[in-house]
């Protein structure tokens, strides 16, 4: 059954995120230190710190060995892992590895330790090496392959790209010939459509001296982009109040995962200039090239965290070279004060591109692609809203951030996301704060696209429950007619299941009356039913494809529904005056829906907010 869910935003949110945990119910960032980390330090015999340097972490409680870099100060940062007992390792080019050290983590613990690597100046190699194969065709390599080299290595010695096998044995021709320069330590080459020979499972480097003997290789998996690489990789906050980040990400494994033991995750933080390690995921045991749905739960971002990326990992660690990234956008749908401090003080952001579609009635998909304005050391970020026509502010969605070195980003909406009652266009504004003074730019307005073609729903659902009982209904229901109605001759309401299937039908209204409905005071919800939805209807009794639902909100104390009635009808009114009150019990409907029980109850709103005398 395809539907429109007109939903009020938390519970929304709330469905959603139990569809992504539902994916992989155990990937999960810790549980209350029932992981540990450790902290490793990378310095010189010559009395610096190495960054760029190998940290390996080893264990049965990995699903596979862990390779960090670490940062411009030496360190590296590991956090998220299992308990249990791991072997660390370090190395760094022009330098000897590390002995292992053998160490047990406990819950909760953090490790610091320092290794300390000697320095070998006459040490010579290949410390990089990038294959990056976009072939479409599994059994070719077509790309470019780049690589580095350190060490005092002689001027025109050779070096050769070639196949591979699992022993790092060459196996058919060379591929390519490149002859060390005195100019540079890094090289590249283009590698047209070349067949894979048989056997031949990793491409590399070989450093050959004037006597023709290897005296350096550097190998990699054959990697392929669109092969290897983890697809359809998402972010959601489920936190619907803005600067509170619940982070969900959830992606479909790689195309070819036999190959793969699972994927990591890292982040980037604003300022900081590079992506540091999170957790990893171990592959799904889903059938060899079958690829699994995976969901993970942060249980709390790092301040200032813009972005995460995931890369896809083989058993014995290394990692493809292809890093599908997700920003952060800062769920804003629960916000209901929209208001800044000093509006218009900002550069405005640009609109470039309009990728957002509506595939169900009522709802708006896609992305929003924008420009950064040049001068942009204020901003903080960007806030998107629902508008109406005139471009007045109706409903906060997000607030995305910009890496310092990009010109532009892409704000990703929800798939589906409902489209308030009024709303006709989208809001761009710069963001900032200073102290605790918040500004905008300029709006930058843009039209909300709608479907063209099919069956339009029902809109802008309305319904408070004035039944103080619980399992039990009644109230006034109201809705938007739908756009056309051509060929249908009622709208139907029945009681849905929680997957939206039909559980018992409520009632009928012809497509010619007032869009209202009186539930009557004691219906009762019957057994299995999550939602109400309305649906078109034709003479022969059949329904339209698409539906508008809501969840059934249940008030069971009188307390519980004066606090609907208020949230719903009188939203930041203070205090609430008789006007207000007959305009409710007035409004179209309310004469069959409202009895002497809700007149009374809505009048004893007045004297419960006048305040202080």
């Amino acid at each position: 059954m395809k539907r429109f869910g007109n939903y009020s935003v938390f519970l929304l949110l709330i469905m959603l995120f139990g569809t992504f945990a539902a994916l992989a119910p155990a990937a999960s960032a810790s549980v209350a230190n029932s992981r540990a980390a450790v902290n490793v330090m990378v310095s010189s015999s010559h009395g610096y710190q190495l960054s760029s340097s190998s940290v390996t972490l080893t264990s049965s409680a990995l699903s596979f060995p862990l390779t960090l870099r670490t940062n411009a100060s030496g360190k590296a940062t590991i956090p998220n892992l299992p308990v249990g007992e791991y072997t660390l390792t370090a190395s760094a080019s022009g330098h000897t590895p590390s002995q292992p050290i053998i160490v047990t983590l406990t819950a909760g613990q953090t490790l610091d330790y320092t290794f300390t690597l000697v320095g070998d100046d006459a040490a010579m190699g290949i410390d990089f090496l990038n294959p990056n194969n976009y072939s479409q065709d599994a059994t070719q390599f077509q790309g470019t392959v780049s690589w580095s080299t350190y060490g005092p290595i002689p001027l025109h010695s050779e070096m050769q790209l070639q196949f591979l096998d699992a022993q790092n044995g060459q196996v058919g021709s060379l591929i390519a010939t490149m002859y060390t320069s005195n100019n540079t330590n890094t090289y590249s080459t283009d590698v047209s459509a070349t067949a894979i020979p048989s056997g031949a499972t990793r491409i590399g480097i070989a450093l050959l001296n004037e006597s023709g003997n290897v005296i350096a290789t550097r190998t990699s998996p054959i990697w392929n982009y669109g092969r290897h690489s983890a697809k359809a990789f998402k972010f959601l906050d489920t936190d619907p109040n803005g600067g509170g980040i619940q982070a969900v990400v959830t992606w479909s494994g790689a195309s070819d995962e036999a190959s793969l033991a699972g994927y990591k995750l890292f982040y980037w933080v604003k300022g900081e200039n590079l992506w540091s390690y999170w957790d990893s995921v171990a592959k799904q045991e889903t059938g060899i090239g079958t690829a699994g749905k995976y969901g993970y739960a942060f249980d709390a971002l790092p301040a200032k965290t813009i972005a995460i990326l995931i890369g896809s990992v083989n058993s014995s660690g290394e990692e493809i070279n292809s890093y599908p990234t997700v920003y952060v956008i800062d769920n804003r749908l629960g916000d209901v004060d929209l208001d800044v401090d000093y509006p218009g003080s900002l550069p405005a952001p640009a609109i470039l591109q309009d990728y957002t579609y509506s595939l169900v009635p009522g709802t708006i998909s896609g992305q929003i692609n924008f420009s950064v304005p040049a001068n942009h050391s204020q901003i903080q970020g960007y806030n998107l809203y629902f508008a109406d026509a005139a471009g007045t502010k109706l409903q906060a969605i997000g607030r995305i951030d910009v890496p310092d070195s990009h010109s532009q980003q892409t704000y990703d909406l929800n798939a589906n996301q409902p489209i308030p009652c009024g709303a006709a266009k989208f809001a761009l504004y710069s963001y900032g704060v200073d102290g605790e003074d918040t500004y905008e730019s300029e709006p930058v307005l843009f039209p909300i696209k709608t479907l063209n073609g099919a069956t339009s729903t029902a809109g802008c659902v309305h319904f408070v429950d004035m039944e103080a009982q619980g399992n039990l209904l009644h109230g006034l229901l109201t809705w938007q007619s739908a756009t056309s109605t051509a060929g249908y001759s009622s709208y139907q309401i029945d009681f849905l299941d929680s997957e939206e299937h039909f559980v018992d039908n409520i009632g009928e209204v012809p497509t010619d009356a007032e869009t209202t409905f009186a539930v009557p005071r004691g219906l009762v919800i019957p057994s299995g039913a999550a939602y109400i939805g309305i649906r078109l209807k034709d003479s022969q009794g059949h329904t339209s494809d698409y539906l508008t639902a809501f969840r059934i909100e249940d008030n069971q104390s009188e307390e519980q529904v004066r606090a609907a009635v208020r949230e719903a009808y009188f939203p930041g009114a203070y205090p609430i005056g008789l006007d207000a009150i007959t305009g409710v019990l007035l409004q179209p409907g309310g004469a069959a829906a409202y009895d002497r029980m809700d007149a009374e109850l809505l009048l004893s709103l007045i004297d419960s907010t006048l305040g202080p005398r």
